[in-house]
């Protein structure tokens, strides 16, 4: 069974127990499960945000990472650039 990082709430959208005299009353029925389908609604968007977040501050790092890689390619090609084979002694 995978492990749950994230859970919508609320589960059971029409498991709400209805205290009128009337339990027939289908406008009260209907208010409720829109009601918690907002609210089911509003933990998605929360989670997504969160998810985006995480995304977004990967990104950052991944960005960091090459343009701190970019400069050592740049400063390794401009010593290769200075080298010359010909003055260069190579010891047997």
């Amino acid at each position: 069974m995978p492990l749950v990082h994230r859970q919508i709430e609320p589960v059971r959208i029409n498991r709400t127990h209805v205290d009128t005299k009337d339990q027939f009353d289908l406008n009260i029925v209907s208010n409720n499960a829109l009601t918690s389908l907002m609210k089911q609604m509003s933990s998605l968007v929360q989670h997504a945000e969160d998810m985006f977040n995480g995304l977004s501050e990967e990104c950052r790092t991944v960005l960091y990472r090459a343009e701190r890689l970019q400069s050592k390619v740049t400063v390794l090609t401009s010593n290769v650039g200075k080298l010359d084979a010909k003055t260069v002694i190579v010891r047997k």
